[in-house]
This record gives C-alpha cells, structure tokens and sequence, in this order.
C-alpha cells in the first residue's frame, strides 16, 4: 500500500461531506484513478479546491434544488444567494444580502455597508439564472465576484479571506425568456461546467429521491471544509504528469495558431472549420489545432488534482502507487477532465451545429495523445526522473515537452511513490 499524497484532514472532509437527502444522482461523469466519481462528488472537490462550479442544462433539472441542497448539508443554510436577473447590480445586491443575512437587519447607508463589509465572513456564493439580465457592466461585477473580488465604491476587498466558493446555474436554449449568451471571460471562470442534461439522474434515481426528506438539526461543515482547503493548498504544485499533459495540450493543440492562423477564429469554429477546410491533419483528429486557452488547459491540473484526492477518500484508503501517484496515471486523469469538460466548453461557446460532435472530438484528441504516450511511456518517464539523458532517448513528439520541462524545472524530476 502506498502512502497518500494527501492529508487525512483533506480526506477524512471529503469522505465525511453528508449525502444530499433531497437529491439523488449515481450517473458516471469521470472516471478518475479507477474510481467513479458522481456530480456530487465533483462538487465536494470543486468546494474544497474553491473552484466556481457552473451547472447548466434545460429548465426543470433540478440544479437549483442541487445548490440548495449543498447550501442546507454543508453550509448548514449560510450563503449568499444572487440571480442574475435580480434588478439591481450583482456587487450591490451581494453586500446587500449578505449583510442582512449577518447582521439580520437592512445597512441604513453605503458607508455603513462598506465599513461592515471589510469585517464580514462569507461561506458560499449562489448565483441562479446566471445568463438572465447578465449584460454590459453587470457581467464586470460577475467577474469579480467570481474571482473573490468586489470592487464598491472605489474599494475593493477580498471576499472570505479568499476562500469564497462559487456555485452558479443557468439554462440552455434559445426559448428561454431574457437570457443572454455569456462573455467568454465570464464563462472561463468556471473550470467545473456540469452538464445536467448530460449527466442529470437516472430513471432510478428520480424513483427514489424523497421529496420531504427527515434532515437532521442543520450543521455547518464550512469549518472543517476551509481547513481541507488550507491542506489542498499545501500541495499545490502540480506534479510530473499533469504537467506533461498540459504541456503536450498546450505545445501540441495549438500548432495551427504557430503557422499564423487567428487563434481566435479556431477557438469559436472547432471542429468545422477543420472539416469546411479539408485540413490534412483530420485523419488525426485533431493534433494541430488549439481546442483550449492556456489558461484553461493549466486550470485542468488543479481539477484532476483534487478529484484525485475525491477519488481517493470514496476508496477510504491511499490508492496504490500504480493509480495515482504515478505519472502514467496523472496524464491519464488530466485526459479524462480533457475529454468530459472540452464538450461542455464547446457546447456553450459555439453553435450547436458545431458543437454537435465534440464529445467525439474530443475522445479523438485523448485517445491520440493516449496512444502517442503510451509508445514513449517508458522512455519519457525515464528522461523526467533523471534516469536517461534526454539526447539519448527515443521521445519522438514528446520531445519539445519533455525538453520544456526539464529547462523549467532545471532539475531532474522525482517520480512520486
């Protein structure tokens, strides 16, 4: 048995998160190091790591009554809860609730609220019909919030000591009333994107959710889930092979913007504009053209680190050295965020027409980088943890990555065991 790459504290959190009583969902979205991991699951990382969370799908799936639920099971019904369409604007209406909830009463002035603001602790932050009257300036105070951030009257302040978990909800389709599309930017916030249509419960679980479910007194776990959070961020420097990954995503995916293509055209016409343009790359599907900023291909690291360690607290006990500690299984993990959220990405920022096969586009893309990996495997992680010199090992196309990341590193790199 290995021994974990992660606290107790972090694990023993995790694990001990209590089930959503009023929401049931055993779908499949990830497999990571072997375990399968829930949207629940999912959401108990994204809290932990403080990674905003965004939930879309059709009307009537359930995810308001999802962020409800993690309000009333972990946040013992502490939070701050915001719609887009709230008539007033998000920095504004946040101080404002959020003040009331504290301090049970309304702020009698501006001043009062900014004074009261800088002493303020904040738990979690629910924003519902997030693309609901979101326009023009209104998406700028999105933006910080997301970012942990408000910026009121010319002051700005740090919401929660920088931990303020975000958790956002928004429908898809063009008969929704008053919905406007989102600003990238804005949509680049949330690395997590769940799609309920896609990964919404099953027939079973509908059967069996109780709509009047006996809770238990409410208690908060905010505590015990900041703590987790502070262990998460011990460790945060990303290992070997979630770098090799981001790296060959980033070196690799965007060779047709290095020929001078406009970058910003082939991030909104992903996969048609390969197939309108006949490219003779196809046939690989897709090794030449950037799928995802870099910002975002980095961010992934974080999202399979920390669903790493979900998986590892279900398991109850350290994963063997073969699963996720190792570089081979850390490259495969990163593959898997790859392949589940690129579709969502491209769901909501290109048109449907074209984002109609991106699921297939993407397990194009990881089984390609999969198979090129596993040829060099033995040879890349010997290069990577000092035991060949790069010039002497056969790397093929993992060369330039390889290369980048010895310079970078400017030592050689310990496999972790």
């Amino acid at each position: 048995m290995s021994r974990s790459r992660f606290s107790p504290q972090l694990l023993a959190t995790l694990g001990g998160l209590p089930p959503l009583d009023g929401y049931r969902n055993t779908r499949t979205v990830l497999t990571i190091s072997g375990r399968e991991l829930t949207v629940v699951d999912l959401l108990k990382g994204a809290v932990v790591a403080n990674l905003p969370t965004l939930l879309v799908s059709g009307t009537g799936d359930a995810k308001t009554l999802l962020a409800k639920e993690v309000i009333a099971r972990w946040f013992g019904g502490r939070a701050t809860v915001l719609r887009g369409d709230g008539g007033e604007p998000p920095v504004k209406a946040f101080l404002r609730t959020s003040f009331e909830r504290l301090f049970r009463r309304e702020a009698s002035s501006d001043e009062e609220l900014i004074e009261a603001t800088q002493r303020m602790g904040f738990s979690l932050v629910f924003i519902d019909e997030l693309n609901r009257g979101v326009i023009a300036t209104l998406q700028n105070d999105l933006l910080s919030i997301v970012d942990g951030e408000i910026n009121y009257r010319g002051k700005v302040f740090r919401i929660g000591d920088g931990f303020c978990p975000v958790i956002a909800a928004m429908n898809l389709g063009d008969e929704y009333a008053a919905a406007h599309v989102l600003d990238d930017a804005l949509l680049r916030r949330f690395p997590v994107v769940l799609d309920l249509d896609r990964f919404g419960p099953t027939l079973d679980d509908y059967a069996l959710i109780d709509p009047h479910p006996q809770r238990p007194p409410q208690e908060s776990w905010l505590t015990e889930i900041k703590e987790a959070h502070e262990e998460l961020r011990l460790h945060d420097e990303p290992e070997t092979g979630f770098k090799l990954a981001s790296q060959y995503v980033l070196q690799h995916l965007n060779r047709c913007a290095l020929l001078g293509k406009n970058k910003r055209q082939l991030v909104k016409a992903i996969p048609s504009l390969c197939e309108s343009h006949n490219c003779p790359h196809m046939e690989r599907q897709c090794h030449t053209v950037r799928t995802i900023p870099p910002a975002t291909a980095l961010g992934l690291v974080r999202v399979a680190r920390v669903f790493q360690a979900v998986a590892e607290a279900q398991a109850r006990h350290a994963l063997e050295a073969s699963a996720a500690s190792s570089i081979e299984q850390q490259l495969a993990d990163y593959l898997e965020c790859f392949r589940v959220f690129l579709p969502l990405w491209n769901k909501l920022l290109l048109k449907e027409e074209e984002a109609v096969n991106s699921d297939e586009h993407a397990a194009r893309i990881v089984a390609y980088i999969t198979e090129s990996f596993e040829k060099r495997s033995s040879a890349i992680v010997e290069v990577v943890t000092g035991g060949e010199d790069i010039d002497r090992a056969d790397l093929g196309e993992w060369r330039p990555v390889v290369a980048s990341l010895l310079q970078a590193n400017r030592r050689p790199l310990r496999q972790v065991s």
